[in-house]
């Protein structure tokens, strides 16, 4: 008879528990959540375009070089080149890579979004 109200009140207990840890940790938000939520920054609600086009052309220009010099630098067709800096063809992260060695700069700079950034 003993054991049996043992094995009643182990469980009552386990669950007591149980219900007292979920309610205060993980149910409710708490205030250091709120605190995090009130300091962090927000996050943009849309993602900046970055038209890598647009920069490999303005590189390009500054550096007078052709879209003949690049195809030569790169092995890409001239008429893929033009899509590219005309907004009309995303390059393949591949392409990316030889537009930055071709015109001799970090691959980031073509796809970071910094520059468009206000801060």
């Amino acid at each position: 008879m003993e054991k049996d109200k043992r094995r009643e009140t182990v469980p009552d207990a386990e669950q007591d528990f149980l219900a007292e840890i979920s309610s205060n940790q993980f149910g409710g938000r708490t205030e250091e959540q709120d605190f995090y939520d009130s300091i962090s920054p927000s996050s943009p609600k849309e993602d900046i375009q970055v038209n890598v086009g647009e920069r490999v052309k303005r590189v390009r220009k500054d550096r007078d070089l052709t879209l003949q010099d690049i195809s030569r630098r790169t092995d890409l067709d001239v008429a893929f080149l033009e899509q590219i800096e005309n907004g009309s063809v995303a390059p393949p992260l591949g392409t990316v890579i030889k537009l930055a060695k071709a015109l001799d700069l970090k691959m980031g700079y073509f796809i970071s979004g910094d520059e468009d950034r206000p801060y």
